[in-house]
């Protein structure tokens, strides 16, 4: 009975129809991010060319996937590592939120503005937006709290919460 109901359970994102695949752009071969990006950015174009494709996109992870990361937020101070908030986190490029049909219930999808030369930008989840930003989340920003890249990121839009396994306060690209 409980794989039947999980078989037959909404995650919030479309899963008829929709195709995943996994692609490794080895270091070795894609030394730089950007290098990274552009290889990304060439298969998906390709994919979007195939017949009976209405959109395609990449992301670290699938919404019931993915890793963890701890975030900060501006104007909050946390007293150790284990005080961040920690979220589930992937990265995301234009096209990933429509490609699963996943609606945003406020501001936007990423696009052509939030390229490697624009803005950074983040979308979260209806309960982190709850749980850090009542007063709304689009405009207001977060940061990893660790790792390389600690760049303030502009909250840009707000998705439903994605999946069973989601706890509150989570984010998604």
């Amino acid at each position: 009975q409980t794989i039947y109901n999980v078989g037959r359970a909404d995650f919030g994102f479309a899963s008829a129809d929709v195709w995943t695949g996994r692609v490794l752009l080895s270091e070795a071969d894609y030394p730089d991010v950007e290098q990274r990006r552009q290889a990304t950015e060439a298969i998906l174009d390709r994919v979007r060319a195939l017949p009976g494709v209405s959109e395609a996109g990449a992301a670290t992870g699938i919404p019931l996937g993915g890793g963890r990361a701890s975030v900060k937020l501006p104007g909050r101070t946390y007293a150790t590592d284990r005080d961040y908030p920690s979220v589930h986190s992937i990265t995301a490029s234009p096209g990933y939120f429509e490609a699963l049909r996943v609606p945003m219930a406020e501001g936007r999808a990423f696009d052509t503005r939030d390229s490697a030369a624009g803005a950074p930008a983040v979308i979260v989840t209806q309960s982190f937006a709850r749980n850090h930003y009542p007063q709304g989340a689009v405009g207001q920003q977060v940061a990893l709290a660790t790792g390389d890249d600690q760049a303030w990121r502009t909250i840009v839009g707000v998705v439903p919460d994605l999946g069973l396994g989601q706890s509150p306060g989570d984010t998604v690209g």
